[in-house]
């Protein structure tokens, strides 16, 4: 029984990650434009956190959420926290929080999207890679 409910659990998780990731990739694949956005709020589950942030774009505001998969993966600290977002350009609502940068100043931001043009931001899930 044990085993069943080991194996039925890491499908759930690796079904979980596959579409998160599919998702993430496919923004990052779209013409991209950025904003910046604040960790809110959180709710966490055995193997999982999903943390809820929010951001402007084009005048309306937008919720987005955001996954940890794992054990371990809560972070009291991240709430009030601000990180850049990537968004769909042609639809915002569609967006990644990227935990690889933080904005901690106004200038940060300003810094990371004149960076952006030059290389576009890549993901912090998965690992950096989409293929």
């Amino acid at each position: 029984m044990k085993t069943t409910k080991f194996i039925l659990i890491s499908f759930l998780l690796l079904s979980g990650c596959r579409k998160e990731k599919e998702r993430i990739c496919d923004v990052y694949a779209s013409q991209q434009a950025y904003s910046i956005g604040t960790v809110e709020s959180y709710e966490k589950t055995s193997m999982k956190v999903t943390y809820k942030y929010s951001y402007s774009a084009n005048g309306t505001t937008y919720t987005g959420i955001e996954k940890a998969y794992g054990i371990g993966q809560l972070d009291e600290t991240m709430i009030k926290r601000k990180f850049v977002v990537v968004y769909k350009r042609d639809n915002p609502s569609e967006s990644d929080l990227n935990t690889n940068y933080e904005v901690r100043e106004p200038v940060d931001f300003n810094k990371f999207v004149s960076d952006f043009k030059i290389a576009p931001a890549k993901p912090d899930y998965p690992r950096k890679n989409c293929k």
